[in-house]
């Protein structure tokens, strides 16, 4: 928390990380096809923003280069990192390691 709270210290930091709560899932979602490399997109089953949010969800496909955009769901809730760590880490740890130095 202390490192956390030094980062945000630094002129401009604050400012640019208060937009990110002004953005919407449309934002987000105007943006995918300007990933220039892996991606990986972890979503709750029931995430309100999801596109069909519930236990059979459609995980959104991100448009960027072939091969390199996977989505993945986790159990439940919107913030499947806080709720699941274990869970989304299993997903993320093999998603870095087959596009390290991508």
């Amino acid at each position: 928390m202390a490192a956390l709270s030094a980062k945000l210290r630094e002129p401009g930091r604050m400012a640019e990380f208060m937009k990110t709560g002004k953005s919407t899932p449309a934002d987000a979602a105007a943006q995918l096809p300007n990933i220039k490399c892996a991606a990986l997109v972890v979503m709750g089953t029931l995430d309100p923003t999801s596109p069909t949010p519930g236990p059979r969800a459609t995980p959104l496909s991100p448009p960027c280069r072939p091969g390199w955009a996977r989505s993945r769901w986790s159990t439940g809730r919107a913030l499947p990192a806080r709720a699941v760590p274990d869970e989304v880490a299993a997903r993320v740890i093999p998603f870095l390691k087959e596009h390290a130095g991508a």
